[in-house]
């Protein structure tokens, strides 16, 4: 019994932690259309198990709907016109590995930890992105 009182004191102190990280700006870069590249960047902000946030690439920008958090897990939506893109993540330090899904073709990359400046551009507050290394 006192061991599974340990486990559930650590799961509490563990699991706000794994929240927070993913917390900030991300960038990665996706196949499109004829082997482009689409560099990406995401915006994302944790609250308890809700994962808000948005997506700006060269294509514009969204925000993302359906955000959710279990553990170093992350899933949400983004609704472009009548397509939903299905997105999920595994955090694993500055880097999210991501797997998109629309209809049955699965795109992955990764994204990674990037940096940013407070202001009033669209977005939360991005006006400068400074790319990880």
């Amino acid at each position: 019994m006192k061991k599974l009182a340990t486990i559930a004191v650590m799961f509490l102190i563990v699991s706000p932690v794994i929240c927070s990280e993913v917390n900030g700006t991300w960038i990665g870069t996706i196949d499109g259309i004829d082997s482009e590249k689409l560099e990406v960047t995401y915006g994302f902000k944790a609250d308890g198990k809700t994962l808000t946030g948005f997506i700006k690439s060269s294509l514009g920008g969204r925000s993302i709907s359906d955000g959710k958090i279990d553990g170093n897990n992350i899933e949400f939506r983004l609704n472009a016109g009548e397509v939903t893109i299905m997105n999920n993540g595994t955090i694993s330090g500055n880097e999210i590995h991501m797997t998109q899904t629309v209809g049955t073709e699965k795109t992955k990359y990764v994204l990674k930890r990037g940096t940013y400046n407070p202001g009033t551009t669209s977005g939360p507050g991005i006006t400068t992105i400074t790319k990880p290394k």
